[in-house]
C-alpha cells in the first residue's frame, strides 16, 4: 500500500491529465480515454475546451474535430456513459458489456423498437454514402416536435447505444450514423472478450486517465457497478493508495519496478471547461482540489453566483480563479473574474492572463477582460 499526502495525490491527478505530451487532438483523446460532449458553445464546445487545455497555443481549435473524429478512417466512436462521450476507437470491444446491458434492460422493459422500424433505419443508413444524419433517418417517417424525439430518432439512438449503428464522424455539428461493419475494423468489431477482460480493460483505462481514483470515482467514469469495478481492479494491476484526508482507499496504476505514483509539481496555467475530466465528477473535484464547482447555465440569472458559463483557472495543481466567459466573434471575453479564497491577487491576475491568452490564441482571437 502506498501512502500519499493530499498535495501529492492532487499532483498525481493533474500529472495524469497534463504530463503526457500531446501533439494533436487525437493524442489528447488517447490520453484521456473519454471526452465528454455537450452542445453549449458560449465559449466553444466542451470537447474543444478539453483539447485546448492540453495542447500548446499554436494548435488552432478549428482543427480539433478532424483530429478527434477523423474522416476516411475512424479514430473514435460516440456513445453514452451517463452522458454523450467520445472514446478511442480501440476501446470498442470493451464497451460490448455496456451495449449488452442496455439491450437487456430495454428488452426487460419491453421498449425495444419494432423490428420493421429498425430494418427501415438500417436500409436508410446503408444507402447513405458518407453516413446518415438524424434528418435523413427521420425522412422515412414523422419527425419529432421541438420538445421531443420522433419514434424514428428514439429507435436510432437505441441502435447507437446497442452497437447496431455507430457514430464515428460528423458533418459540422451533425452526427453521421453508419453501419458498424463500414467503420469499425474487423479485428475490433469481431473481438470476443470475456466479461472479466472487459472489466479489467475498462478499469485499467480509467485509472490510466484519472491517475488516482476511488471505487466511486471509477464507477462514475464508465457507469459501472461497485462489484464490476472491484472485479476489474483484480486484473488491472492496480496498487492500493491511502491518501491523507480522503477517508477511503484509492487505486493507481503504479510503475511495477518502482511502485510510485508521479507526484512532481505541475506548471503552467490553463482554462478548464465545465465538462473537463478534472471537473465532470464534481464530488471528486471537491475531494481532490477543495474546489466546489456549480454549472449555472440553467440557473436563473438573478440566482447565479458566478455566471452563465464559468471557466476554471488551473494554475499548477490548484484552481485559483473562476471566469465568467463568453466568445464574441473570435475574441474571448471575461466578464467577471473571481479569485479563490486565500489566493493572492497577483497570482490570480497572472494565471488568468496566461490561461486566457492561451485559449484566445487557440480560438483565433484576443483575450478581453471587462474587469481587472
Amino acid at each position: 500500500m502506498l501512502e500519499l499526502s493530499a498535495a501529492e495525490a492532487r499532483r498525481a491527478v493533474v500529472n495524469a491529465h497534463f504530463a503526457v505530451p500531446a501533439a494533436h487532438a487525437s493524442d489528447v483523446l488517447e490520453n484521456e480515454r473519454l471526452i465528454q460532449l455537450d452542445g453549449i458553445s458560449r465559449v466553444d464546445k466542451a470537447h474543444r475546451l478539453t483539447v485546448a487545455a492540453r495542447l500548446s497555443a499554436r494548435h488552432r481549435a478549428q482543427g480539433y474535430d478532424a483530429g478527434l473524429w477523423g474522416s476516411a478512417t475512424a479514430r473514435s466512436f460516440e456513445t453514452f456513459t451517463d452522458v454523450a462521450c467520445l472514446f478511442p476507437l480501440g476501446d470498442w470491444p470493451l464497451f460490448e458489456l455496456s451495449r449488452r446491458g442496455f439491450r437487456d434492460r430495454m428488452a426487460a422493459k419491453g421498449t425495444t423498437p419494432p423490428p420493421e422500424l429498425k430494418d427501415s433505419i438500417l436500409r436508410i443508413v446503408a444507402d447513405a454514402e458518407g453516413g446518415a444524419t438524424i434528418g435523413d433517418i427521420e425522412d422515412g417517417g414523422p419527425r419529432g416536435g421541438s420538445w421531443g424525439w420522433s419514434e424514428r430518432q428514439k429507435a436510432a439512438e437505441f441502435m447507437l447505444w446497442c452497437g447496431e449503428l455507430v457514430c464515428t464522424r460528423r458533418s459540422g455539428i451533425k452526427r453521421l450514423f453508419d453501419l458498424p461493419a463500414s467503420r469499425i475494423p474487423a479485428h475490433l468489431l469481431n473481438a470476443e472478450l470475456s466479461e472479466q477482460r472487459m472489466l479489467t480493460g475498462l478499469v485499467a483505462s480509467a485509472l490510466r486517465a484519472l491517475g488516482l481514483a476511488t471505487v466511486p470515482d471509477l464507477r462514475r467514469h464508465y457507469r459501472l457497478s461497485a462489484d464490476e469495478v472491484r472485479r476489474g481492479l483484480e486484473g488491472a494491476g492496480a496498487v492500493v493508495v491511502r491518501v491523507e484526508g480522503w477517508g477511503e482507499e484509492a487505486y493507481a496504476l503504479a510503475e511495477p519496478d518502482t511502485s510510485v505514483v508521479p507526484t512532481t509539481p505541475s506548471r503552467g496555467s490553463r482554462m478548464i471547461g465545465p465538462f473537463d475530466n478534472l471537473l465532470r465528477n464534481r464530488k471528486r473535484a471537491a475531494r481532490i482540489f477543495g474546489y466546489e464547482y456549480l454549472f449555472e447555465a440553467y440557473v436563473p440569472q438573478a440566482k447565479r453566483t458566478y455566471g452563465a458559463y464559468v471557466l476554471s483557472v488551473l494554475h499548477g495543481d490548484r484552481f485559483v480563479a473562476r471566469a465568467d466567459a463568453q466568445r464574441q466573434g473570435r475574441d474571448v471575453h471575461l466578464h467577471r473574474v473571481f479569485g479563490e479564497p486565500g489566493v493572492p491577487g497577483r497570482i490570480v491576475d497572472a494565471a488568468v492572463r496566461r490561461a486566457g491568452n492561451h485559449l484566445a490564441k487557440q480560438l483565433g482571437g484576443e483575450l478581453v477582460r471587462s474587469q481587472g
